[in-house]
């Protein structure tokens, strides 16, 4: 897969949910948010953001924001259900920008805000 921004073995930019899927090949992008799954995952109105059960074997490449799963996550989380489980990327990641990249393993850049619901914690008879 070759692109120029916004590029993912499976899909260039997504809102919410991945389950079971894989990516063989390869994913270039001559600028910047380029994953193995998704360019851009961005979490859902609702605040999700989960990616599951998904593997790359393909190498990746792009200027910034360059990850093995995604090269820029970002949304505003609001449920303990967001997360990347039982996912992997086993390819090269590489990005061609020397001074700014975003490059890692899983995912180039994380920029989520976590919203913090008023919780219970129950010890013994007593609730606080």
């Amino acid at each position: 897969m070759t692109g120029k921004g916004d590029v993912g073995g499976i899909v260039g930019q997504i809102t919410g949910y991945v389950k079971r899927c894989y990516t063989t090949g390869s994913v270039t992008g001559s600028s910047s948010k380029v994953g193995g799954i998704a360019g851009y995952l961005e979490a859902s109105s609702s605040g999700y953001a989960i990616v599951e059960d998904y593997y790359a074997l393909g190498n990746i490449k792009g200027t910034s924001y360059v990850g093995g799963i995604a090269g820029d996550v970002y949304g505003t989380i609001n449920t303990r259900d967001t997360g990347i489980w039982r996912s992997c990327a086993m390819g090269n990641i590489e990005s061609t920008n020397s001074t700014t990249s975003y490059t890692g393993g899983l995912i180039g850049a994380l920029g989520l805000v976590i919203k913090q619901e008023k919780s219970k914690l129950n010890r013994g008879n007593k609730t606080y």
